[in-house]
C-alpha cells in the first residue's frame, strides 16, 4: 500500500516573483512543500512578450515540472499570475 503524504503541495509558477513570495508564504503558514513551475522561455522583456502572444492564442507550452511527486499530498495548491483572464500558460498546461 502506497504511503499518503500528509500536508499541501504547492505549484507555482513565478515571472516576476511576485507569485513565488506569495507561494512561500502558503507554504510557511501551511507547512506545505514548494514545487517551482520553471519557464525558461519567458524570462526577460522579450519573454514577457512570448508570453502575452502564448496566453492570448491559447498555446500551451510544456513547463518543467515534476508534478508525480504531488498525488500522495492530502491537497493541493496552484499559485500563479493570471495572464489575458486565464491562468498563465505553464500553470494551464499543469493544470491539463
Amino acid at each position: 500500500m502506497k504511503d499518503v503524504v500528509t500536508g499541501t503541495g504547492i505549484v507555482y509558477y513565478s515571472r516576476t516573483g511576485h507569485s513565488k513570495r506569495v507561494a512561500e508564504a502558503l507554504a510557511t503558514r501551511l507547512d506545505g512543500s514548494l514545487y517551482p513551475v520553471e519557464m525558461p522561455a519567458y524570462a526577460g522583456a522579450f519573454g514577457m512578450l512570448r508570453a502575452i502572444f502564448d496566453s492570448l492564442r491559447g498555446h500551451i507550452v510544456s513547463p518543467q515540472v515534476n508534478i508525480s511527486s504531488l498525488s500522495g499530498f492530502e491537497r493541493v495548491l496552484i499559485c500563479g499570475p493570471v495572464w489575458t483572464s486565464f491562468p498563465a500558460i505553464p500553470l494551464r498546461d499543469v493544470l491539463r
